[in-house]
């Protein structure tokens, strides 16, 4: 079935607006154009649906749930490959009225989803291994890292783990730790430019790097940009897990 045909449709008409909670909770950034109403853009969805019928996965993962979107996109994905199920959680899709889980009954995407309306350390441990994952939850940093711990110990090697709202200091800083010590890689996103000025800094921060003791004298933020591990400066990105976690319990590079 046509992705552009079913997600437009079911959040056409979007959700009122409630207060974020301290973990996953409707954002305040629900609205993209052409009337299509979620935290994720349609784009987004979109981008999720090709990245895992890529992927064929036979079992994928969700932390946060909101209106949908992200869960329509890869319930879409599955079904359209004819395989996979879907394991997602989020304890306040009731608060909203548990539109999410309607929206899943209406697009008759029901039978591959496995949802609970628990916290993610509830419910992540007893998900089978995974081979594509979607974050979209507390956007604090700790709990972010929490829930990306939790999915790295489920992910398979070679799989995508997908985070959103990266326009987020926080997120951005979690996205640096997974790559400089967590042995990912990123992969090209949904590349919605929206940071100006990315060169600029780029170029700033190659240009300190080679003073003398500059790690000393400016944080990471400075020396390497948020540009140079996203240049397109995407909402949303997608990252590869190239290895199992194997760290000395010593080890640690700055991010």
């Amino acid at each position: 079935m046509d992705p552009y045909a079913v997600l437009p449709a079911l959040l056409r008409e979007g959700l009122p607006d409630a207060p974020a909670s301290g973990r996953s909770g409707p954002s305040a950034h629900a609205r993209s154009a052409g009337g299509f109403v979620d935290a994720v853009t349609l784009d987004e969805a979109l981008a999720l649906y090709h990245q895992v019928r890529k992927a064929q996965p036979a079992a994928t993962g969700e932390i946060g749930l909101y209106s949908g979107a992200s869960t329509l996109s890869i319930l879409q994905a599955l079904d359209d490959a004819g395989r996979g199920e879907h394991f997602a959680c989020d304890p306040f899709q009731g608060d909203l009225g548990n539109v999410g889980l309607a929206n899943v009954e209406r697009a008759g995407l029901t039978s591959r989803l496995r949802f609970s309306a628990v916290f993610p350390e509830e419910a992540v441990p007893g998900w089978p291994k995974l081979d594509f994952a979607f974050i979209d939850a507390s956007h604090l940093f700790d709990l972010t890292v929490l829930d990306f711990v939790l999915i790295d110990k489920r992910l398979n090697v070679g799989a995508v783990v997908a985070l959103h709202d990266v326009w987020m200091p926080a997120l951005q800083r979690v996205a640096r730790w997974a790559v400089t010590n967590r042995g990912y890689v990123m992969e090209p996103g949904s590349g919605r430019p929206v940071t100006p000025g990315i060169s600029a800094r780029s170029a700033i921060g190659r240009a300190l790097r080679r003073l003398p003791r500059a790690d000393r004298v400016f944080t990471q933020d400075v020396l390497h940009p948020w540009s140079e591990f996203e240049p397109s400066g995407a909402h949303m990105i997608f990252l590869r897990k190239t290895v199992d976690d194997h760290r000395d319990w010593r080890f640690f590079r700055a991010f």
